[in-house]
């Protein structure tokens, strides 16, 4: 069964039939976890870095919306926390685009990598596979079987700016 996220969503399989998918990746970033002891796959579609922005707590969020809350609550459904199974972790991270407009100031997809990538090596944890930034937009989809992540990009067409090149064929496998 395909199962389907979206923006501050997250979704666990311990199920080898499933595919955990999500779409249009911008400036969004997918984190994938998957534990090959445990058949456990997770993934979280993380729409911005960090949960203090919205002041006191962050009420009226999906609980994946944030960097600082997704990896942790990831972690834990998936493997039972951030320090079990360290040494077999898999872990992928995927999207983050920039921006088009040169006169963005607030990089959050820069931001968002910045701070998963802090959360993971502030907890000793190795990420085996990236594909970050860029001006285009990913879906990310991974098979619980073999917790391997697939890729699938559209491409800015440089003669028309306003235009973007989509392919089945451009599916990358990491």
């Amino acid at each position: 069964m395909t199962k389907i996220i979206g923006i501050g969503d997250f979704a666990v399989s311990f199920s080898e039939e499933d595919i955990i998918k999500t779409y249009a990746l911008g400036s969004c970033v997918a984190l994938v976890v998957y534990c090959p002891s445990l058949k456990g796959l997770g993934m979280a579609h993380i729409a911005l870095p960090d949960s203090t922005i919205t002041g006191p707590g962050s009420h009226g969020y999906k609980e994946a919306y944030f960097a600082d809350k997704a990896v942790p609550l990831l972690f834990d459904k998936v493997c039972g926390g951030l320090s079990r199974y360290r040494k077999e972790y898999r872990v992928s991270i995927f999207g983050g685009a920039l921006s088009m407009n040169k006169n963005d100031i607030f990089n959050v997809g820069l931001k968002n990598i910045v701070a998963i990538e802090e959360i993971l090596v502030r907890n000793n944890i190795v990420f085996d596979a990236t594909n970050t930034g860029g001006y285009y937009s990913r879906t990310v989809e991974a098979d619980v079987r073999t917790g391997t992540p697939i890729i699938s990009s559209c491409l800015l067409n440089m003669s028309n700016p306003n235009r973007y090149l989509c392919s089945a064929n451009q599916k990358q496998i990491i």
